[in-house]
């Protein structure tokens, strides 16, 4: 039982760096989704175009791996 005990402690320890892992990298894409906000927000009719594209990706990425989060740790 101790035995049993202890490899249920280190998978939950696995499972909390794994957690921690995928919130630091959701962190992460969110901050490079605010910053292509901030240069949407500033853009000129020129880089408009260009920068709704860029942002539609990085939110793309972003809803992906949220929904990765969310099977992973279910």
């Amino acid at each position: 039982m101790d035995a049993l005990e202890a490899k249920v402690q280190k998978v939950k320890d696995d499972a909390k760096d794994a957690y921690r892992a995928e919130l630091t990298t959701l962190r992460a894409k969110r901050r490079e989704g605010e910053k292509k906000l901030e240069a949407i927000q500033s853009a000129t009719e020129d880089t408009w175009e260009h920068l709704k594209a860029e942002a539609e990706n990085v939110w793309e990425a972003l809803k992906d791996s949220v929904h990765q989060f969310g099977l992973h740790f279910k």
